[in-house]
């Protein structure tokens, strides 16, 4: 990071293994309607499948020694994870 330690508000990061909370499922179109974690970014200047990160924690998928899924909002974190 820049040397900023960030804030970090645990209640905003949601429950379970995505970094989202679904809010509605659309039957028509079969899609979901969801609310991102507010700490989860994608970065377009990196290459696809590397380009996540979670501000909240300094999780970057182009800087892990393993396959990070944050990209695919695979919630990295551990963080409310039940």
């Amino acid at each position: 990071m820049n040397g900023i330690i960030p804030i970090v508000d645990l209640d905003k990061i949601p429950r379970g293994s995505y970094c989202y909370e679904v809010l509605s499922y659309d039957d028509e179109t079969g899609r979901l309607n969801i609310k991102s974690c507010p700490y989860w970014l994608l970065h377009d200047d990196k290459p696809d499948m590397m380009n996540g990160e979670c501000t909240a924690f300094g999780i970057r998928d182009w800087e892990e020694d393993y396959m990070s899924l944050l990209w695919d909002s695979v919630k990295e974190c551990g963080e409310n994870y039940d």
